[in-house]
């Protein structure tokens, strides 16, 4: 018996905390003296920042994403990896076949800012290939590969048909492992495979 594995045609790259650098520049952003990510809180923003801000001030979700500005996005760095993640899918579906794929905040800043910070960072080819959805799932087929740092998106595309590649960060269960380290094997066998 052969099994037989649909080769992969479109990827949908999160566009926070994979392509940019939001969670920890975020933080920064709000004021948290850190240079690590406290990964007791797993993946919980808010219990982050009232672990790591420098004022005794008990932060609530709504705190959060208000205080968050416009500004933000403006000097939001991109990830350390996105250029090798960007280049693998490149070479493994082709330009037109890559996504941003992001959920969207409480954040009253949030889309207008992720939209101009696609803008003025992504290469033109990229900048108008873009999904907004918390509901990543329904983008899932079996040829279709979700790259996530959020285990639940992954779980979820995955539990829906699609492929999934968890991408180490400090608040997933993979985060023990160096990202690009862990993230380049994985792109470069799916690139061998697809042939």
């Amino acid at each position: 018996m052969r099994i037989t594995v649909e080769p992969v045609s479109r990827i949908m790259l999160d566009l926070d905390n994979i392509v940019n650098n939001f969670t920890m520049h975020a933080m920064r952003y709000l004021g948290c003296k850190l240079d690590e990510f406290p990964i007791e809180v797993g993946y919980d923003i808010v219990a982050a920042i009232n672990l790591t801000h420098p004022t005794n001030r008990h932060w609530t979700p709504e705190q959060v994403w208000g205080t968050l500005g416009d500004d933000l996005w403006y000097h939001m760095p991109m990830s350390d990896f996105y250029q090798i993640i960007l280049d693998y899918s490149v070479d493994i579906v082709g330009r037109d076949r890559v996504f941003i794929c992001s959920a969207l905040t409480e954040n009253v800043h949030c889309t207008a800012g992720k939209l101009k910070w696609m803008q003025r960072n992504l290469p033109e080819w990229l900048q108008d290939q873009y999904v907004l959805t918390s509901r990543k799932f329904l983008l899932a087929n079996s040829r279709t590969l979700l790259i996530d740092d959020y285990p639940g998106n992954t779980t979820a595309f995955e539990e829906a048909g699609g492929r999934a590649i968890l991408v180490p960060q400090p608040w997933n269960l993979y985060n023990r492992y160096d990202t690009k380290s862990f993230v380049t094997p994985a792109l470069n066998y799916l690139k061998n495979s697809q042939k």
